[in-house]
């Protein structure tokens, strides 16, 4: 009598199938879990910076003399789908340091506008569905 002793090249295909599929699912599931967190890292280095400039332009609206943090400087407007009319100011590693909002890593460009009180992210953000998302405007409602 014959003993097999053995997997059969049947069973070897079919869990090498079931370990692709396996390793396929992981990837993509790990992928978006990871921009949606690069997502949400930049959505609240732009919260933090919104309240900061918040209460810059009130004591700015109040008292004239109380300068704004940031340089004025023109932006490409239609690249980041906000107002042409409006006033940015670019935001330094050092305003950051001045806001205390030195846990902010500076690894992009931030401009605000005090007068609609939005923050953009210069270097934007994929989304999911590999749309740039500048504005904090755009991220939030992306959810």
């Amino acid at each position: 009598m014959n003993k097999n002793n053995g997997i059969t090249l049947v069973a070897l295909a079919i869990t090498i199938v079931i370990l692709i599929l396996l390793a396929g699912t992981t990837t993509y599931v790990v992928d978006r879990i990871t921009t949606k967190m690069k997502v949400e890292n930049v959505k609240t280095n732009m919260l933090l910076i919104q309240a900061k400039i918040k209460t810059i332009a009130e004591k700015h609206s109040f008292d004239e003399t109380n300068e704004l943090i940031g340089t004025e400087t023109s932006i490409d407007t239609s690249k980041y789908g906000v107002d042409s009319e409006k006033q940015y100011y670019l935001i330094s590693s050092q305003d950051l340091k001045d806001m205390n909002l030195e846990s902010i890593e500076y690894d992009s460009n931030y401009y605000v506008c005090y007068e609609t009180e939005e923050v953009i992210y210069g270097e934007g953000i994929e989304n999911n569905d590999g749309k740039m998302l500048y504005t904090l405007s755009q991220i939030k409602y992306e959810g």
